[in-house]
């Protein structure tokens, strides 16, 4: 039989990443926009109220929805204690409503990639610097900067 001709080819190994902190970041700031935007309320008052929180005096808004909300008039289909003019529009008629209210929301939804990617350009020097000080801390595998 004949020798092969080409080496055999290694499978390539990769080193877990760590979670990034400048994307997690932006993840956080975009979702949060997208729930002051459609729901009216940040994303953590939106993941929490109701189930891990109860809702208080000023969040307490007939247009603000919560994840809670919008599961319990979705599967019961009751309109709890909101006003007659949203249990006429419903769930579409509050976020079409909040859209509308909360159109910086939408810019900030649009503008943060944009403001990031600016950052992330400004700052890759720094970065890695700091990413080679985490490589030698042995973190690198943990977070990235």
């Amino acid at each position: 039989m004949a020798a092969r001709r080409t080496r055999r080819k290694t499978t390539r190994r990769r080193k877990p990443q760590g979670i990034n902190i400048l994307n997690a970041a932006q993840s956080y700031v975009v979702a949060s926009a997208a729930t002051k935007a459609m729901f009216g309320v940040e994303l953590v008052p939106f993941l929490t109220e109701g189930w891990l929180t109860q809702k208080t005096a000023a969040t307490d808004n007939s247009w603000e929805l919560s994840l809670s909300e919008l599961f319990n008039r979705t599967i019961q289909g009751g309109t709890g204690s909101m006003s007659a003019s949203w249990s006429q529009k419903g769930i579409p008629g509050a976020i079409k409503h909040n859209l509308q209210a909360n159109t910086g929301a939408v810019a900030t939804m649009l503008l943060a990639p944009v403001g990031f990617t600016v950052a992330k350009k400004l700052t890759s020097k720094p970065r890695r610097d700091a990413n080679k000080l985490l490589k030698m801390a042995g973190l690198s595998s943990v977070v990235k900067v």
